[in-house]
């Protein structure tokens, strides 16, 4: 599990205090941005995903109870 780690989350590196807010800001290279982007839209698209599956077995089990009624 250790090498599925996201350094981002442990890199204190990158983290900039943001004056006012609660939050902090990146600092990332071109090439950290675009690995970031990478990541996030694939999370994205394995939880579209999976909601796509669980809607369509919702869909089935719907259409199986009416039929039994």
């Amino acid at each position: 599990m250790a090498e599925n780690e996201n350094t981002f989350l442990t890199a204190n590196s990158i983290y900039e205090e943001v004056e006012g807010e609660a939050g902090k800001a990146l600092t990332l290279e071109e090439d950290q941005e675009i690995n970031l982007v990478g990541i996030i839209k694939d999370r994205f698209q394995k939880a579209e995903d999976a909601r796509d599956s669980d809607e369509k077995k919702m869909v089935k089990i719907l259409r199986e109870l009416q039929r039994t009624l």
